[in-house]
């Protein structure tokens, strides 16, 4: 039964939307606050007016939704109106030779009443409200307010899907029961595993309008379920949920901390998350903040499919009260015929802002901190696994396994082992599964290897031969790349007093910026060095060789991955005479006196190799830690050639062992880091 009180709900369902556009030109904007949510991401992440001119315009431009290959969006378009119902209409657009095509309304929109499209996760179906008729129903004609035989007067949206076919599409069918209702449906969004998410006016919610999930039983949604751990007595709409469940955003007013302009309190949504816990429930809402939510009007989210961008429509613009300066009958109507005309417009920011959020949320909701990331185990890791046994570890030679700070994107190498050719690979967590790797925009002509995050994740560093101002060079060099919001720039070098005449080999970052990398630089003690060089707010300093405690002769320290903290510092060595291997991994603790600032300076422990569930007879080699710290990832050589056979190799045996994963080149491991390190030397008592 639809409440009286849902007509401020549909005012709000037919104002504004969200949605993004990948590789078109952008805007950056930031809306007006009057209060900031201690709870909201970082200012750091800015969202972007995407495509102005193409598709956000000076018209009303709302919920969005993108194909799996992020080039085709369906958005909706909004006849102007002040209370009475408007006319809504989808529009499809396509990203051709870097550009958006001029928007059209597909073959099955344009007479009835159609918003809010979703894409399935595989981009096979689009589901999207409508009022047009179904069964034993008739639809209510444009400008009107309610369905035929609709005993409030309010409309009966539906929920309705339509398959793509080839490069069109077919007829659209009612979702029909238990999904649809005499209620108002809306909002519908797909997890991977069937299950969708939507908002209902039905009886036996909490308020006007609640958001609650259908769960898919294989040829069928069981019977939806309202999400009472989100939903107030207000208004919740607008669910989008992550492809992979982990995290929802919605729309919802009425709530506390909604921001609310100068003047009358007008009612606003704003923009809110909330997180899977383990046990398959949701966390509290959290209030999305001033780098999302503004005094205006934020609405309809929706996630790019590989879970990088939040998309949403925001109506933020000149008309928020008290106006900036005072209007004139010019400035009126220069700022009504802009883009903010305060109409919706089409916004997107780093997904990261929000999934930020997810540690402490869950912290609160006394779940795990980071349990959402993709790597993460749903159960304690003591003994090493292959990381993405197929996709990312496979039978050819892969290390190095960085992953960029929300989790669901790593960084590894890929090499020819007999020529030496190393290229960095990327791969990227979307529908619940890890993509396929592709080669980063950066890499694939050059020896590049070795990619290791900054911990805030804004920075990648890698070692490389490609030239140096143009000029050949027989070493390696540390290069840089760093993220802006349009992705990853161009490799820089780092200046001297880091690079050398020598080849540096591996590099890594403390929170404070301080480089701990290897070297055969002059002034080495071994083979290669571990050395370490402060940052001093504009510059790296002089370079400090950790000393013999680390270093040493006959020794060959390729890697050097330093906590983020500097509490211990893990080594990938050659040479040590208590490694079982020809390479092992170590780790290395501070011990005596800091430094004169505080840091571990040349007072290292002498290494401990970290036992014989990581360390093998095989190679072992490449540490990193995950970004929440809790796992170590590695790579290892064993397998094949380490295998005691009682009777000699066929040819068919052979040729199959050659195929496996663990056929002898390296693979990434993963393993809990606690279990991994050995415990820290007591220091004798002073």
């Amino acid at each position: 039964m639809r409440s009286p009180g849902l007509l401020a709900a549909i005012a709000a369902t037919v104002t504004t939307a969200g949605i993004a556009l990948l590789g078109a030109s952008t805007v950056r904007l930031a809306g007006p606050k009057t209060k900031r949510s201690a709870e909201g991401p970082s200012p750091s992440y800015r969202a972007e007016l995407i495509a102005p001119g193409v598709l956000s315009t000076p018209a009303d431009e709302y919920g969005a939704a993108f194909s799996p290959d992020g080039r085709t969006v369906c958005f909706t378009r909004r006849s102007p109106t002040t209370t009475t119902r408007p006319f809504l209409v989808l529009l499809v657009s396509h990203l051709r030779a870097g550009r958006w095509s001029e928007p059209e309304v597909p073959p099955f929109s344009g007479l009835t009443n159609d918003f809010a499209p979703s894409f399935s996760p595989d981009g096979r179906r689009l589901f999207f409200t409508s009022d047009r008729p179904a069964p034993g129903r008739t639809h209510a004609a444009p400008g009107t307010i309610g369905a035929v035989g609709a005993a409030d007067g309010f409309p009966d949206f539906d929920l309705w899907v339509v398959e793509r076919q080839g490069e069109g599409w077919g007829e659209p069918r009612n979702l029909g029961a238990p999904i649809n209702t005499e209620a108002l449906e809306q909002h519908a969004s797909q997890a991977a595993d069937g299950t969708l998410y939507f908002s209902s006016s039905r009886a036996g919610g909490k308020g006007s309008l609640d958001l609650y999930r259908a769960r898919w039983r294989g040829d069928r949604w069981a019977e939806p379920e309202n999400l009472a751990e989100i939903n107030t007595p207000g208004y919740e709409s607008h669910p989008a949920i992550a492809a992979d469940g982990s995290l929802l955003v919605f729309a919802a007013t009425d709530r506390p901390d909604g921001y609310l302009g100068g003047g009358f309190p007008y009612s606003r949504g704003d923009l809110y998350v909330s997180f899977r816990t383990p046990a398959g429930g949701f966390t509290p809402a959290r209030h999305l903040g001033p780098a999302i939510n503004s005094t205006a009007s934020e609405s309809n989210p929706s996630l790019s499919p590989d879970g990088r961008w939040l998309y949403f429509t925001s109506e933020r613009s000149f008309a928020e009260v008290p106006v900036a300066r005072p209007l004139t009958a010019a400035s009126y109507a220069a700022a009504r015929a802009s883009l903010l005309s305060g109409s919706g417009n089409l916004y997107r920011i780093d997904a990261r802002a929000v999934r930020a959020l997810a540690p402490e949320a869950l912290a609160a909701a006394g779940s795990p901190p980071y349990a959402l990331a993709p790597y993460a185990s749903a159960s304690p890791l003591p003994h090493p696994r292959i990381f993405a046994p197929g996709v990312v570890s496979t039978r050819e030679d892969e290390f190095g396994g960085a992953f960029e700070a929300d989790g669901r994107t790593v960084w590894f190498d890929r090499t020819v082992p007999r020529s030496q050719l190393y290229t960095i690979f990327f791969s990227r967590f979307a529908n619940g599964v890890w993509g396929a790797p592709q080669v980063a925009p950066f890499s694939g002509r050059y020896r590049d290897s070795d990619p290791v995050f900054t911990p805030d994740g804004d920075r990648l560093f890698f070692v490389s031969d490609r030239p140096r101002d143009g000029r050949p060079v027989r070493d390696f060099d540390i290069w840089v790349v760093e993220r802006s919001p349009q992705g990853w720039g161009e490799p820089h070098l780092l200046p001297a007093p880091v690079n050398s005449e020598g080849s540096e080999y591996f590099v890594s970052a403390t929170r404070e910026g301080t480089l701990y990398f290897t070297s055969n630089r002059p002034g080495s003690k071994g083979g290669i060095d571990v050395w370490r060089s402060p940052w001093r707010g504009d510059r790296y300093g002089a370079p400090e060789n950790l000393g013999e405690a680390i270093n040493g002769p006959g020794l060959v320290n390729i890697e050097a991955y330093v906590a983020p903290d500097e509490s211990f510092l893990l080594l990938g060595s050659f040479g040590r005479p208590d490694g079982p291997g020809d390479s092992d991994l170590f780790v290395s603790y501070p011990a005596g006196p800091a430094g004169p600032e505080g840091h571990p300076g040349e007072a290292w422990s002498k290494p401990i190799p970290l036992g014989p569930e990581i360390n093998t007879a095989a190679r072992e080699y490449s540490p990193r830690l995950s970004p929440d710290g809790r796992y170590l990832f590695y790579s290892s050589e064993k397998g094949l050639p380490l295998e005691m056979r009682r009777q000699p190799w066929t040819y068919r045996e052979l040729e199959s062992a050659l195929q496996r994963i663990d056929n002898g080149l390296g693979n990434i491991y993963q393993v809990d880091l606690a279990a991994a390190l050995p415990p820290r030397p007591v220091r004798p008592a002073p």
